[in-house]
């Protein structure tokens, strides 16, 4: 068993399905609201952001007012974790290996790739992943005043994103108000 941590995620979507999700969790069924993407985010599955303001921001763009919370418990033999530049050259490394073997395209989406790797690894929960919003701008308060920089530097560019797959990561699941 690999290490465990908990931290706090937020899942922004219309009424009808905040309320779902956190019903069947109070009826214990865990139920997600599962998005079926399959082009250039992390693939099938839940969407959660590591943040509120993040949620905020997802809040104005989508026009969904209804947002949940959730404790998402990490195991790290669970997860896929596309931040950490080793696992990422990793998988790029295996990906023509995969993709040969499951007679997908070499050159398919990130989503197709990522839902691809879940089916023949069925361990893997939640597929993390930064995203990155150019039209974001970035504040003096971290960035020093750069606005573009070929150093590294801190930005607020980047946003984690955690794609869940699997119901039994998440608990105490409620509504934001």
């Amino acid at each position: 068993m690999g290490k465990k941590h908990s931290i706090l995620v937020y899942h922004v979507n219309s009424q009808e399905n905040i309320t779902s999700v956190i019903n069947s969790y109070k009826d214990n069924a865990g139920k997600l609201y599962f998005s079926n993407e399959d082009g250039f985010w992390a693939g099938s599955g839940m969407y959660f952001w590591d943040n509120k303001g993040n949620a905020n921001y997802w809040k104005m763009r989508t026009h969904n007012e209804f947002m949940l919370s959730a404790n998402l418990n990490i195991d790290e033999n669970c997860i896929l974790d596309f931040t950490d530049q080793d696992v990422l050259e990793q998988y790029e490394k295996l990906w023509p290996l995969i993709a040969e073997k499951f007679h997908v395209s070499n050159n398919s989406t990130p989503g197709k790739k990522i839902n691809t790797i879940c089916k023949i690894i069925p361990n893997i929960k939640i597929v993390k992943v930064s995203g990155y919003y150019p039209n974001i701008d970035e504040r003096p308060f971290i960035s020093g005043g750069k606005k573009k920089s070929s150093d590294p530097h801190m930005t607020i560019k980047t946003k984690t994103i955690f794609c869940v797959k699997c119901f039994d990561v998440l608990d105490n699941v409620r509504e934001v108000i």
